[in-house]
């Protein structure tokens, strides 16, 4: 087994542990890089350097770190207080990214952290607020506004 997986972005090239690399369902796809010593590198197309290597230094801190436990469903709600610090990112620099990123390498735990981290964002806040926190511009005009008012009103908190 290969002491290093070494993943290609561009021109540059990062080394990880297999072990952070395996929690990638897209590297594991390519299990000959597993194999060798001498295997040839994961080409990541899609991804900038800097969040590929962000991304990676999210799965070690995964498997060195304590994670909530996910409820009876199977689904986390909580964030442990390292991904917290590590998630206190620029919105649209690095969040939007790591979500592409998380889901183009097929790592769950860190696409699931992502929209937590989101959900935490927008909790709470008025449909205003949240276009203002995610940046989203309101393209409806004032008569479908309303329209959505009367036919959802009843989901608005008065």
């Amino acid at each position: 087994m290969t002491e290093f997986v070494n993943l290609v972005c561009g021109d540059k090239v990062l080394r990880v542990a297999p072990e952070v690399a395996k929690m990638s369902g897209t590297i594991t796809s390519f299990s000959q890089f597993f194999e060798e010593d001498d295997s040839p590198p994961v080409p990541i197309m899609e991804i900038s350097y800097a969040h590929l290597e962000k991304t990676m230094r999210y799965c070690e801190s995964f498997l060195k770190n304590e994670v909530p436990d996910p409820d009876s469903d199977g689904i986390r709600r909580v964030l442990g207080d390292w991904e917290k610090l590590f998630l206190d990112l620029d919105l649209k620099e690095d969040i939007y990214p790591l979500i592409e990123a998380a889901n183009e390498l097929d790592i769950p735990e860190f696409l699931q952290a992502l929209m937590i981290h989101i959900a935490s964002l927008i909790r709470g806040k008025t449909p205003d607020q949240i276009r203002a926190t995610l940046g989203i511009v309101n393209d409806l005009t004032p008569e479908q506004t309303q329209q959505i008012l009367n036919q959802l009103g009843w989901t608005v908190s008065p």
